[in-house]
């Protein structure tokens, strides 16, 4: 009697297959892990916008932190008429 070949044994074809799935899983759970990681570092960005305010007698310019991230102004400089 003639041995059969291991890889057509139905118990190692089934255990291949599970293993071949679980492997394919755990890939797929990490690149979604990755994916939510960069997502939620791109959900905390600030976002500063620059407006303007005026009326008859008023003028004014303001500046506000529309995003969810904490913005962080190192510098700003206003000039009037030269000044």
């Amino acid at each position: 009697m003639e041995k059969e070949k291991w890889y057509r044994n139905p118990e190692m074809l089934i255990a291949l297959t599970a293993l071949f799935i679980a492997i394919l899983t755990a890939s797929i759970s990490v690149y979604s892990a990755y994916i939510d990681r960069a997502y939620a570092k791109t959900t905390v960005w600030p976002n500063v916008e620059i407006f303007l305010s005026h009326s008859e007698s008023r003028f004014s310019y303001g500046v506000a932190n529309k995003g969810t991230g904490s913005a962080i102004l190192r510098y700003a400089k206003v000039n009037v008429e030269n000044q």
